[in-house]
C-alpha cells in the first residue's frame, strides 16, 4: 500500500509540474541549434511552425528545374538530391534546415541568455538576449502550449 501511495504521489507531482517551462523549451531549442542537432531543435517547434515550413518545402518540391534545390544546398551547406527532397516531410525539412552548416556557423559564436517568461493561458513570450561579435540584441520568442508541452511558435520560419 505504501508503494502505491508513493507511486501515486510521484504521478501527481509530475502532472503538477506540467513538463518543461517556456524558458526551458527556448533554452533547449537554442542549445540544440548550437550543437547542430536539427532533429532535436525541430522537436521544440509548434505544429503551426512546422506547417509553415512545410509550405516552403512544397514550393521547393514544385521547382522541376532543380535551381531552388541547388541554391538551398549551396547556401545551407546541405547535400541533398531531388529524390531525398521529394521524400521529405515538414518535420524532416525543419530538422535539415535547423541542423545545417549555415545555422551552426551563424550560431556557433553567439551567447544566449534566456529571460523569464510571460504566460497568458496557452501562449507565452520569452525574452532572449544574444551576444554576437560584441553586440547585444534582444528578441522575444513566442510559444504555444500543444498537448501539454510548450513549443516555439515561429511562423517567420516559413518560406
Amino acid at each position: 500500500m505504501k508503494k502505491l501511495f508513493v507511486a501515486a504521489s510521484l504521478v501527481c507531482l509530475v502532472a503538477a509540474c506540467g513538463g518543461l517551462k517556456p524558458e526551458d523549451t527556448v533554452k533547449g531549442f537554442f542549445d540544440a541549434m548550437k550543437a547542430g542537432d536539427g532533429a532535436k531543435a525541430a522537436s521544440y517547434l509548434s505544429q503551426g511552425t512546422i506547417d509553415e515550413m512545410s509550405s516552403g518545402l512544397e514550393e521547393l518540391k514544385a521547382d522541376t528545374t532543380g535551381f531552388a534545390l541547388g541554391m538551398m544546398s549551396s547556401m545551407l551547406g546541405v547535400e541533398m538530391t531531388a529524390d531525398q527532397l521529394a521524400d521529405m516531410d515538414g518535420l524532416g525539412f525543419a530538422a535539415m534546415l535547423l541542423g545545417s552548416d549555415m545555422m551552426k556557423e551563424q550560431l556557433g559564436t553567439v551567447d544566449f541568455t534566456i529571460g523569464s517568461a510571460t504566460i497568458n493561458g496557452d501562449r507565452a513570450v520569452v525574452t532572449v538576449s544574444m551576444v554576437a561579435n560584441g553586440e547585444t540584441t534582444e528578441d522575444e520568442v513566442e510559444l504555444v502550449k500543444e498537448n501539454g508541452a510548450w513549443k516555439l511558435d515561429m511562423p517567420e520560419f516559413g518560406m
